[in-house]
């Protein structure tokens, strides 16, 4: 009987232990099920709609999965990428840079070497104006993770941003080195030529740039960027029509870029001075103004479209509007994060002078205050001496009908700037 009694013991232990076992196959087949549909979403669909710039669908997908996956750094990191760029995209840099950031510090606080969290860490700091931080945190990271082309990539453009060019190019080598696929590389490579008046080799690299993209807002920075080079090349009147027909290819890929709609207003405030186009003027100088409210509709801190929108305005001999805009530039090109270094102080130079002429540009001598003017004149040469060569060759004339500085031509204190 006691026999009977152990046998029945040990067979219904052995069933509870079935079916413990099996409960366990079943919850890790569900795990490994959960896992897989994951997985999949990080490697496809996240991607889709980070390309396609559905970035407030891919967040609230990441959020649905997080509740689940609490401590999966991957998508933790995913979800912060969105939320900067989204900040990015929406001219929100510091609100992306933020709530990527908390999101970036919960997987370090999980995996203090993961050098991706580390990488889009640092990018959180370069949006902030601190690239000086963000190569600290790159170099960390490329410590933890020699073979990573994204992040000598990120290494290169936050050496770009201090404008140490030969480090920069260094980095952008090396990732290439690693991976030469990444699309970023050679637009960032082709930017640095293009600074330096390099425009045949920037052309080049953006070329390149074009067969590797995915994403449709990088790929519109791109045609953006191209149409930029022609448009500044002394060929600009022979790419007219190329330049128009990039800057609409960028406008179909990202129709709420106010960069793009900028460099459309900018090409056609340029022709309102050719002999060619007089024909045109009126049609361009509305397309102009139309472009560039809608710039400001979409970003009020867009540099490019203040300088261009100022001058439209001057053209049209409403000085007082203008000023208001060079003023609100001056203001916008400290919060423009995408302008850098040498890039900004000439944005700023070129304010003051515009400031300048305007002060003077008035019909009754009586009412101009040359003292005034004096003084956004010596601050846009204090930025930039070589002004003073465009103010003598450009802006003073023989003509006192054509000079914007005529009126002041020959006061002392002009001279000795200027001189």
């Amino acid at each position: 009987m006691n026999r009977i009694n152990i046998n029945i013991k040990y067979i219904i232990g052995f069933l509870l232990l079935l079916v413990v076992l099996f409960m366990a196959s079943y919850f890790y087949l569900d795990y490994k099920k959960d896992q897989e549909i994951l997985n999949n979403f990080l490697e496809k669909d996240y991607l889709i709609l980070y390309n396609d710039n559905n970035l407030a669908e891919a967040i609230s997908m990441c959020h649905e999965y997080l509740e689940d996956n609490p401590k999966n750094t991957k998508l933790l990191v995913f979800l912060a990428i969105a939320y900067v760029q989204k900040g990015y995209l929406e001219n929100e840099f510091n609100e992306g840079a933020i709530k990527g950031r908390n999101y970036i510090q919960a997987a370090l606080d999980i995996d203090e070497n993961n050098a991706e969290a580390l990488r889009i860490l640092g990018y959180t700091y370069e949006l902030e104006g601190q690239p000086e931080k963000a190569i600290e945190i790159y170099k960390k990271a490329i410590d933890i993770d020699l073979g990573s082309s994204y992040l000598y990539l990120s290494l290169g453009h936050a050496y770009e941003m201090v404008e140490n060019y030969d480090e920069a190019i260094k980095s952008y080598q090396r990732a290439l080195e690693i991976d030469d696929k990444i699309s970023a590389v050679y637009s960032n490579i082709a930017k640095i030529f293009a600074k330096v008046g390099n425009f045949s080799q920037a052309l080049d690299y953006y070329e390149q740039a074009l067969e590797y993209v995915n994403n449709k807002s990088e790929k519109a920075e791109i045609y953006t960027s191209m149409a930029s080079i022609y448009s500044n090349s002394n060929e600009r009147i022979e790419y007219k029509e190329k330049i128009i027909e990039l800057l609409n290819k960028a406008i179909e890929l990202n129709p709420n870029s106010s960069l793009i709609y900028s460099n459309l207003g900018k090409e056609y405030y340029l022709r309102l001075s050719e002999e060619e186009e007089k024909d045109n003027f009126l049609d361009n100088i509305l397309k102009t103004e139309e472009y560039f409210n809608k710039v400001l509709e979409l970003n009020p801190n867009e540099t490019n479209a203040y300088e261009w929108y100022g001058l439209v305005l001057i053209n049209l001999k409403k000085y007082e509007e203008a000023f208001i805009i060079f003023n609100t530039g001056l203001i916008a090109v400290d919060k423009d994060l995408r302008i850098f270094g040498e890039e900004k102080d000439d944005y700023k130079a070129r304010f003051y002078l515009y400031k300048g002429i305007i002060t003077l540009n008035i019909d009754d001598l009586e009412k101009v205050n040359i003292d005034e003017s004096l003084i956004y004149i010596k601050k846009a040469l204090d930025l930039r001496e070589n002004l003073s060569n465009f103010i003598k060759e450009k802006l003073v004339t023989k003509n006192e009908e054509e000079g914007y500085f005529d009126k002041i031509k020959d006061n002392l204190e002009f001279k000795n700037l200027i001189n």
